[in-house]
């Protein structure tokens, strides 16, 4: 009789944690912690859905953007997404052009003595000369946003103009012992 009241208490037990089993699984499972990303790049903006902790960088990668060495990425690749944030990726590339300068030539006067007072001679005309001026040019989702000097060369050197001018008058007389 022992035995029997055993196997009854045991089987209620069994019977009762089988009913608890059944009944969580019945019941809803808890919310998932679900985390609603924006994504801006190339023009377009997306949202996606995630519940699973990653960071930006992670993330990009899962969203199949690849990344140039110049992009700019905000916030940064290694933060970690949260509910509502927005990552924004600006394409940057670099560009390089040159343009030419003029150099003006310089006027050089030089006394002679063989020429009327006042009047002027060239002697050798002025010739302008050339510098070649580079810059890098950075464009942020294809609008200039600003460029730098980088390099500056002498194409053509300026000849400086020279010009012969008489005395501006009568010379003073100067005595020699």
């Amino acid at each position: 009789m022992y035995q029997l009241r055993f196997v009854t208490s045991f089987t209620r037990a069994v019977a009762a944690l089988c009913f608890l089993l059944m009944a969580a699984s019945c019941s809803p499972a808890p919310p998932e912690n679900r985390v609603i990303v924006s994504l801006l790049v190339d023009g377009r903006e997306r949202t996606f859905e995630y519940n699973t902790a990653i960071t930006v960088g992670e993330f990009l990668r899962v969203a199949g953007v690849t990344l140039n060495t110049l992009d700019d990425v905000n916030p940064p690749t290694f933060t970690q997404i949260a509910d509502g944030i927005r990552v924004t990726v600006v394409r940057v590339r670099e560009e390089q052009e040159c343009e030419d300068e003029v150099v003006p030539y310089r006027r050089q006067t030089s006394p002679y003595e063989g020429l009327r007072p006042g009047e002027e001679r060239i002697a050798r005309e002025g010739q302008n000369g050339v510098t070649q001026i580079c810059y890098r040019v950075e464009i942020r989702d294809d609008v200039r946003a600003g460029r730098t000097e980088i390099s500056r060369t002498v194409v053509t050197a300026p000849q400086d103009e020279i010009v012969y001018v008489g005395p501006a008058g009568e010379l003073e007389a100067v005595s020699v012992p």
